[in-house]
């Protein structure tokens, strides 16, 4: 499974997230839309600004901290 970040046509950004049952036990792999709310999003869009991307250099550039 290729687990780069990838963009849509549309512009919205994909990246890999992990498929778990109720127990906790990964079950599988897949793709999640990247939004604010992610937990993971600060870290996602300093990635995505690192591949030369400038909608998340933007982005990046404006996050406190």
């Amino acid at each position: 499974m290729n687990s780069e970040p990838w963009k849509r046509e549309d512009g919205t950004w994909m990246v890999p997230a992990r498929v778990e049952s109720e127990d906790g036990q990964t079950i599988g792999h897949g793709w999640q839309e990247l939004t604010p709310d992610h937990p993971q999003y600060r870290d996602w869009v300093q990635y995505i600004a690192q591949m030369g991307d400038g909608w998340a250099r933007r982005i990046a550039d404006a996050l406190p901290g």
